[in-house]
């Protein structure tokens, strides 16, 4: 039975979360089986902020990536961005137990990967996602299955699906770094007024 750190191919599900203040997604395998879920964290402060004002772009968004049973996978913890900063800033991936892993750092042209050594590893150009050596080791790309119509539909949803395709089974830090280019994409395409992630016809045009 895969998992999150062997299945070569998951399902990034993004639903429409209504008027939910907090980012939510299930992670799914080739079979649709749930293989973890992620959560955002929020104080009651953020959530009465959100529901006036949205997530806002540059704020702090901190994620728990878990199993089914609820056991910590990582913490994904996108930094707040400095109001003179238009780069998009920084992702840390830190482990249950505080241990950094690597982080994101976002720029024009995509994600760089780091390690834990600040050694970079990996860059993510929003589709695909190459080694330090400039190999393609994966693609996260927009769930386009279906006919025209439900493509449609879906666009117009405030749903997202990204599918992340792994073509061989990748060392650590850089599995777990990989894993997290399809939730950095979601927090950074959302907007103040959609707080739970991006989502809408428009997106087609952009991944």
């Amino acid at each position: 039975m895969s998992d999150l750190f062997t299945a070569p191919v998951l399902v990034y599900d993004l639903p429409d979360q209504g008027r939910s203040v907090a980012m939510g997604l299930n992670i799914l395998d080739q079979e649709g089986a749930l293989v973890a879920t992620v959560t955002e964290q929020i104080t009651e402060e953020q959530r009465g902020h959100r529901r006036h004002w949205g997530s806002g772009e540059r704020s702090r968004r901190t994620m728990l990536v878990a199993a089914p049973n609820g056991v910590p996978y990582f913490w994904f913890d996108r930094l707040h961005v400095d109001g003179a900063t238009t780069t998009g800033g920084r992702t840390l991936v830190v482990a249950p137990d505080g241990t950094p892993i690597g982080h994101l750092d976002r720029h024009t042209k995509g994600f760089d990967l780091f390690d834990a050594s600040e050694r970079q590893i990996g860059h993510y150009d929003y589709a695909r996602i190459f080694d330090w050596q400039g190999t393609e080791v994966a693609v996260s790309l927009k769930d386009r299955t279906g006919g025209y119509f439900q493509q449609l539909a879906q666009g117009m949803a405030r749903g997202d699906r990204h599918v992340l395709t792994m073509h061989y089974q990748l060392p650590e830090p850089l599995r777990t770094l990989v894993l997290c280019c399809p939730i950095a994409f979601d927090v950074s395409m959302s907007s103040s007024n959609r707080p739970y992630g991006h989502g809408g016809y428009f997106d087609n045009f952009f991944s």
